[in-house]
């Protein structure tokens, strides 16, 4: 626990006292709000996004320890956990790394692999593996036998096995995410037949950039039209540069066997590398995408829509007793919050519109209880331009500026509803 401590301080910036201290609130039960408000001398301060923060680190690290458990308990079920491995598990905490090293323990489905190895293939992949062999076809032919047709199969079955293990290498791995890194560009088409359906994309019909430039609203709405199933996209590397250094790995001769080994390579790159850093890059960049939304230099268009709520609402005094109910978690509040916010202006690059439904409720409490949004509407239903901001809509309260305790609360204290 106090690694996990001394980590999260490491990462966040903030003394391992406080943090320890915030944890052993939220340890308690004590809520995040409850926490920032009324227990500020124990938290030396820290603000709800600090608290927060600090809770989805220790979250992520407790997820990172149970997954190691999980890969620890399956190896030596194996009888192939070493001590060096398991110095090697026991010190990782980054998860990419972590199931990248279990990669090569982990139980496989019955791949193509698996089944030339059940064919008795995988002494002919070493052969080719180590590229010495002058008589490869004589070798091969020794193989020839029980479900293995001819030659051809022979090899064909210890290519895929070479193709297995060049996707559960970790240098290969790792030299395939740096390229994908520095190269990448995401790109999208749209779907045949659905042009006059998906005409609000237009932008994004035929769209290409570097996935590293793609701004968070551009990749957000990109993603939004591929869900509705209107654009078909992809993010790809440079091919040959992948390839190029695939093959400076693991081909190291001139010879029949070095070209079997070169032609597995491009096979694992193509069938098993890129699908699966392609599958890693994509949720990466939605994620950061959705965190570049929240940021504080966002709040802006935070502000702008707790200021159409204000002007909808009007802002109105409140009775002391309501106030302290709302505040301690007391009244029930849901936020109907569609994908992409955005109230009664242009934010970002749509114009934004919002509909009121009214519903008999208690107020929507302000900080302190002495000013709140007047809520005679329970939910609100909040629709856009898909272009407009699309934030993680249960964290909008992170952002929301200290002015607007009303925004802030409700979507942090309250339950939301994301449909």
């Amino acid at each position: 626990m106090e690694l996990f401590h001394k980590m999260i301080s490491g990462f966040l910036g903030i003394p391992e006292r406080q943090i320890s201290s915030t944890l052993h609130l939220l340890g308690e039960g004590a809520t995040i709000p409850f926490i920032s408000r009324y227990r500020k001398e124990v938290t030396g301060g820290l603000d709800e996004v600090q608290i927060e923060q600090i809770k989805e680190q220790h979250d992520k690290l407790c997820d990172i320890a149970k997954r190691k458990e999980t890969i620890l308990g399956t190896i030596t079920e194996q009888g192939k956990l070493t001590a060096e491995l398991e110095k090697r598990i026991n010190d990782t905490w980054n998860p990419t790394e972590l199931e990248d090293i279990y990669l090569p323990y982990k139980p496989k489905r019955k791949t193509r692999a698996e089944a030339a190895r059940q064919k008795g293939l995988e002494p002919l992949a070493t052969i080719l593996m180590l590229q010495r062999e002058n008589n490869l076809d004589a070798r091969a032919a020794s193989f020839v036998k029980g479900e293995v047709k001819d030659v051809e199969d022979a090899l064909k079955g210890a290519r895929d096995i070479i193709a297995e293990q060049v996707n559960e290498d970790e240098r290969a791995r790792n030299a395939v995410r740096n390229q994908f890194a520095r190269q990448a560009e995401i790109s999208a088409k749209v779907v045949k037949g659905k042009e006059e359906e998906a005409a609000k994309y237009r932008d994004y019909f035929d769209f290409s950039e570097p996935l590293k430039r793609c701004t968070s609203h551009r990749l957000l709405a990109i993603r939004r039209a591929e869900s509705e199933g209107l654009l078909k996209v992809s993010i790809t590397p440079d091919d040959e540069a992948c390839i190029e250094r695939l093959e400076r790995q693991f081909v190291r001769g001139n010879n029949e066997c070095s070209r079997q080994v070169n032609e597995a390579t491009i096979d694992a790159y193509k069938r098993l590398l890129k699908p699966s850093i392609e599958t890693e890059f994509a949720a990466q960049s939605k994620e950061k995408a959705d965190d570049e939304a929240i940021r504080p230099g966002t709040a802006q268009r935070l502000d702008l829509a707790a200021e159409q709520l204000e002007l909808v609402a009007g802002v109105q005094e409140i009775p002391r007793p309501r106030a302290h109910q709302a505040a301690h978690g007391q009244v029930q509040l849901g936020l109907d919050l569609p994908q992409q916010v955005g109230v009664g202006r242009q934010a970002a690059h749509g114009q934004c519109a919002a509909k009121f439904q009214p519903v008999r409720s208690p107020l929507l409490c302000g900080a302190g209880g002495g000013e709140a949004v007047n809520a005679d509407f329970q939910q609100l239903h909040i629709r856009s331009h898909p272009f407009a901001f699309s934030p993680l809509y249960h964290r909008l309260w992170d952002t929301a500026s200290p002015a607007r305790p009303g925004l802030r609360r409700a979507c942090r204290s309250y339950k939301v509803h994301n449909k």
